[in-house]
């Protein structure tokens, strides 16, 4: 999966659903050889109910991208 994937998906999961996630990217000076991902930030503030809407979102629209 290339970063490019990945920045589509955080792009149209905040535009359609409003949930702001961060894909990740990778500089050429990185020694950590991880994979590439979507970053997801949560606090105790975030109700299951938020979290089960990022789920879902995330889910959706990156079946969609990568279908």
């Amino acid at each position: 999966m290339t970063w490019t994937f990945l920045e589509t998906i955080s792009e149209k999961v905040l535009k359609e659903d409003s949930v702001f996630i961060v894909a990740t990217k990778r500089s050429s000076l990185d020694k950590c050889r991880l994979p590439m991902g979507i970053r997801l930030f949560v606090s105790a503030g975030h109700t299951e109910a938020d979290i089960t809407k990022v789920a879902m979102s995330v889910k959706r629209v990156a079946a969609s991208v990568l279908c």
